[in-house]
């Protein structure tokens, strides 16, 4: 089973990177902000999140989900795959999201949690569930992390953002 979920989770990492890579090639983002037009980044950090507990949803600005709430089973799997022993590890998550897989985490009692989030409502959102003032937690707010965990070894937490509606891998 170990196994199959790190095939899995590596899939989604790679097409993570790849899809990364291609929106940043699609367009030159120096030319784009020389026009001044946005880059992919800056379209991301300036829409509009939403979180809606009657469905337990985090909505992007179209209304299509970033995270929902039937994901809890999987996060839960994952944190104890991650953190397999309670109370030692290092994780560091890309992207909060509902903060799901970063409870299960806090659960485990990591030596060191680093959650990277970027967008302001989400790191609102943070805020006022006091992510920013738990014990061994240390919030960062960075579109992408830097190698904080340098010559350590540190699991990993992340989940890909949901692919554009009509685009295929």
């Amino acid at each position: 089973m170990h196994k199959l979920y790190e095939a899995i989770k590596m899939h989604g990492v790679y097409a993570e990177v790849l899809l990364n890579y291609v929106e940043r090639t699609e367009g030159d983002d120096e030319e784009d902000e020389q026009e001044g037009k946005s880059t992919v980044h800056d379209k991301y950090l300036a829409s509009q999140l939403k979180y809606d507990d009657s469905i337990g949803a985090l909505l992007d600005d179209e209304g299509a989900p970033v995270m929902m709430e039937w994901e809890r089973e999987i996060m839960r799997a994952s944190a104890e795959i991650l953190l397999p022993g309670i109370g030692k590890g290092r994780v560091l998550n890309i992207g909060f999201g509902m903060g799901i897989i970063d409870g299960y985490l806090q659960d485990r009692k990591p030596d060191s949690h680093v959650i990277v989030e970027a967008h302001p409502a989400v790191i609102q959102k943070m805020k006022d569930l006091a992510w920013d003032k738990k014990p061994g937690v240390q919030v960062l707010q960075e579109f992408l992390a830097p190698p904080l965990m340098a010559g350590t070894t540190c699991k990993m937490a992340g989940r890909h953002r949901p692919v554009k509606r009509g685009r295929t891998l």
